[in-house]
């Protein structure tokens, strides 16, 4: 387990895990509402890397964080 694992694994449990994945869809849907003006321009252009990028970077979080909580429910 890594540092981030060992930390965050007291505070993850199935409620949370739930919530934050709930929040964390609904953030990413309102931000490419938000950068392609409702659907009118596509979101892959090299004006959207950075909100691409904050995505791809909560996802990976996302895994990060369920990946935890099922070691830990293996565990138990």
């Amino acid at each position: 387990m890594g540092n981030f694992d060992k930390n965050i694994e007291p505070l993850v449990t199935k409620k949370r895990a739930i919530i934050f994945t709930v929040l964390w869809a609904v953030a990413g849907l309102l931000s490419i509402l938000a950068m392609t003006d409702l659907f009118e321009e596509t979101p892959l252009k090299k004006k959207h890397t950075f909100f691409l990028l904050m995505i791809a970077v909560n996802t990976i979080f996302m895994a990060r964080i369920w990946k935890v909580y099922l070691n830990k429910k293996a565990r138990n």
